[in-house]
């Protein structure tokens, strides 16, 4: 109940110190009753992903925020050997990484309809988490990538609805992803 009334409070100030007419025209509501009902809808999104994050949190602690990888001033370059010998180079921005002991989770939030399966890659639609673990797998010098997984959190007012890519067993799907 504390973390829900702390949450709602700062909710609650920030959406205050930013009024309307300072967003992005493309981002305004034309009305502010709209904007009334957004900023409810946010609310409602922000506590739902509050009590998931709550229920599911097993020991993991969040570690690193908008963590960049492979962008040419980055430490952390990430790259997939594909079976003729040619390399692909990737790049991109994790929106969240968590660590319980030698476990890792990456997570990525998605706001609207949960879109692919557990475990898919979708004919190569659905590569993002699996990119994501490569990403944490080479910044965390992991060995291998069997105790990582990577989640696309989904988020909505009614809850949280996640998609997982787990690293287990990683050779056969680090397979996957070079065919793909």
């Amino acid at each position: 109940d504390e973390c829900r009334t702390l949450l709602t409070r700062v909710a609650g100030e920030e959406f205050d110190a930013l009024p309307p007419e300072e967003l992005p025209p493309e981002e305004l509501p034309p009305y502010p009753f709209l904007w009334q009902l957004q900023r409810r809808s946010l609310g409602e999104m922000l506590r739902a992903l509050l009590d998931w994050e709550i229920e599911t949190a097993a020991g993991f602690v969040p570690v690193d925020f908008e963590l960049s990888f492979g962008f040419p001033d980055s430490a952390n370059q990430v790259i997939l050997s594909l079976p003729s010998g040619e390399k692909l180079y990737f790049r991109g921005r994790i929106d969240r990484v968590d660590r319980s002991g030698s476990r890792i989770r990456v997570i990525d939030y998605k706001t609207g309809r949960k879109r692919i399966k557990d475990e898919s890659l979708a004919g190569g639609e659905a590569l993002q988490l699996p990119v994501y673990l490569l990403a944490a797998g080479s910044i965390f010098n992991l060995p291998q990538l069997d105790e990582a997984e990577a989640y696309a959190y989904h988020l909505s007012p009614a809850g949280v609805k996640t998609v997982l890519f787990s690293g287990k067993p990683w050779p056969q799907k680090e397979r996957l992803l070079q065919e793909t």
